[in-house]
């Protein structure tokens, strides 16, 4: 039996996903192998004290009902954060009896893709970027010229 470095096993469900991003085909499965990439990375944020996507979001909605909604659930908020990750790869029946997910799925996507992106910046590893998610990056962000 052979041991396998979870950081590379990240770096392999994003090449997939991204090619297929590239690719424009199996959505759903893009999220899902995005969504586990951007999961371990997130894990390793967390195991160096570095705040992850998942981490960040959930301090902004903290910071969001502390200053302007005490009402607001950041577990909600969380939960809908997750929600494409989360529905696509779970059956609850008292949650989605009639068995239908509604998204917009190339977005959503995009979105854990980048948000797996983020996580290696954050984590100051670029240079590990599968070249496929450095193309997804690449097409889908509106690059501004500085003006001279």
């Amino acid at each position: 039996m052979e041991k396998y470095n979870k950081f590379d096993i990240a770096l392999e469900y994003l090449d997939v996903a991204s090619r297929l991003f590239i690719e424009g085909r199996n959505y759903f499965s893009i999220i899902h192998l995005a969504g586990a990439g951007e999961e371990i990375l997130g894990k390793y944020c967390e195991s160096v004290e570095i705040d992850s996507e998942v981490a960040k979001y959930k301090k902004s909605a903290i910071k969001w009902q502390s200053k302007f909604d005490a009402s607001l659930k950041v577990k909600d908020v969380l939960a809908e954060y997750n929600y494409s990750k989360n529905a696509i790869k779970h059956f609850d029946n008292k949650k989605c009896g009639d068995a239908i997910v509604q998204l917009d799925i190339k977005n959503e996507a995009e979105n854990m893709l980048r948000r797996a992106y983020n996580n290696l910046e954050s984590l100051d590893m670029l240079e590990c970027c599968p070249q496929s998610l450095w193309k997804v990056i690449d097409m889908t962000t509106i690059w501004l010229e500085p003006d001279a």
